[in-house]
């Protein structure tokens, strides 16, 4: 199950585009279809573009606070949730650092 809120669904399709951009110009550039696959620094690479754009999001689409409301007719204050984005249960702020690392873990975990 993919849970999000507010712009967080962005975050795994960031990522994703990212690593088939990188996957199509390595190919595109290489003319060899297995490169990707074999070598892991262009799926890094991906992850550290998908890393730059997550954070470019989050700065773009900050999450907002709640804030106070006073009903008008019975004077009654209330706080009205601000939006938080996340994916999976993770603020979109903290996606930034998670590709940044499974960029430097590529090699380990995707060799």
């Amino acid at each position: 199950m993919i849970a999000w809120t507010g712009h967080g669904l962005l975050v795994p399709l960031i990522a994703f585009g990212c690593l088939i951009a990188a996957e199509a110009a390595v190919e595109g550039a290489t003319g060899d279809p297995a490169y990707y696959q074999e070598h892991t620094w262009p799926m890094a690479l991906g992850f550290i573009v998908a890393g730059a754009l997550v954070a470019a999001l989050a700065k773009r689409f900050p999450d907002s606070p709640g804030r106070a409301v006073v009903d008008a007719e019975t004077g009654e204050r209330f706080t009205v949730k601000g939006t938080i984005h996340t994916f999976m249960l993770i603020p979109v702020r903290y996606w930034t650092p998670i590709l940044f690392a499974l960029a430097l873990l590529a090699p380990v975990l995707f060799a």
